[in-house]
């Protein structure tokens, strides 16, 4: 017997929620289990809330009359019904939902970019391992390995939860393979010690852009973590790492090895103290970088507006013109580099920490707080330069004096 629901909505962790019931297989029979959905923040209105509560719920109501009939989902129902509600469903235990928003974002661009298309009104048991290989195949050409790992991902995933609810028996994505000759990611970059000290020089009239640079290339903080640190977080001659910011949005760091103390190395800690200076005496739960509505700094309009001025100067243009830099109201000299993203920064202090050791990369692990020594050196670690690598043989080749 099919239900018409309209679920219960309730507020939790930022945002308003949706409490209903699915109908799921388990052990071959139909039953009913509670989920919760997250609907939007709670920044907008109940009003607005109850809208998208119905939309889904309708969706909802519509998969399970399918489970019930013993007729088969969709893979967009699995996708939209299923998989994403399950992802962003409030696990009181955490106190927080299953993925962060950001990640399920991406989970969303992935499927709207690559897969909604692809899997069409295709049912589950309509899927298997030879239609996913013949569809990374058909983009190997036109995309890069990373993009056709990161599709594959989101298929396994989504296909496990259907094999967790008892939809099929085996994962049909499980034993796809990632082509063989795709198409090679594009190299990414790291500044080097010299160019990282040279664009820091040259924001010597903006101490907050120097720490924010210093941040990223000396101690490989990610762009949301430099943004949400607060004073508190400088402890003594350590960085205390408790949370990061994504669209405006204050969570916690990307995993959970990613809270960790610490040391301030190299100029940090005395650009910490000027700034401090700068801001008069801060209390401790103040931010490090507030915007002008005292919420952490957008990075992108300092960067946009403030430091990628100073590094490039006349060179970085915006149609067809210099763009001045907003404090200092005319075109910045720059210097001979170009601004290559923050993570070009977090690739740097990685690089750093493993040529300046002697080649410890626990230490360039523990630095970036990586849970993998593997996604340190296969991402991070840059390797040295020509100079290095020339400096280095130098020294530790010294041949006997030849015959004259």
């Amino acid at each position: 017997m099919t239900r018409h629901q309209t679920g219960s909505i309730y507020k939790a962790y930022g945002a308003y929620h949706l409490k209903y019931y699915a109908t799921v297989m388990r052990k071959g029979k139909a039953v009913r289990a509670q989920r919760s959905h997250r609907l939007c923040d709670d920044s907008k209105t109940k009003k607005f809330a109850k809208g998208e509560a119905a939309d889904f719920i309708a969706g909802v109501n519509l998969a399970d009359k399918r489970v019930i009939a013993g007729s088969d989902l969709t893979v967009a129902e699995l996708f939209e019904k299923r998989f994403i509600p399950y992802c962003e469903e409030f696990v009181p235990v955490k106190d927080r939902v299953r993925q962060k928003p950001s990640t399920v974002r991406g989970h969303k661009q992935v499927w709207n970019q690559f897969l909604r298309e692809h899997f069409g009104s295709m049912t589950l048991q309509e899927c298997d391992t030879d239609r996913g290989n013949d569809f990374l195949e058909s983009l190997k050409d036109t995309k890069s390995g990373r993009v056709l790992k990161g599709i594959k991902s989101l298929c396994v995933a989504m296909f496990k939860r259907a094999a967790l609810d008892k939809r099929i028996k085996v994962n049909p994505w499980r034993d796809v393979q990632l082509p063989d000759d795709a198409t090679e990611s594009e190299e990414t970059e790291a500044y080097t010690r010299e160019e990282a000290e040279d664009i820091i020089n040259a924001l010597q009239d903006h101490v907050d852009c120097q720490l924010v640079m210093a941040l990223a290339c000396f101690q490989g903080l990610r762009p949301g973590e430099i943004a949400a640190l607060k004073w508190s977080d400088v402890v003594g001659d350590e960085l205390c790492i408790r949370r990061s910011v994504v669209r405006g949005k204050v969570d916690t760091p990307k995993t959970e090895s990613s809270v960790a103390d610490i040391p301030l190395i190299s100029i940090v800690p005395e650009l910490f103290k000027q700034w401090r200076l700068q801001q008069c005496k801060p209390s401790k739960e103040d931010w490090v970088f507030p915007s002008r509505n005292d919420t952490p700094v957008d990075l992108h309009n300092l960067i946009g507006r403030v430091i990628r001025p100073h590094v490039e100067g006349e060179r970085f243009k915006q149609r067809g013109v210099a763009v001045e830099c907003i404090r200092c109201g005319k075109v910045p000299k720059g210097t001979q580099h170009r601004f290559k993203t923050m993570y070009a920064g977090r690739r740097c202090a990685a690089t750093l920490a493993i040529s300046l050791s002697g080649g410890n990369f626990q230490l360039a692990q523990r630095l970036l707080r990586h849970a993998s020594l593997k996604t340190t050196l296969d991402i991070y670690d840059k390797g040295l330069t020509k100079d290095q690598m020339r400096e280095a043989l130098n020294a530790a080749y010294r041949p006997k004096q030849l015959a004259q």
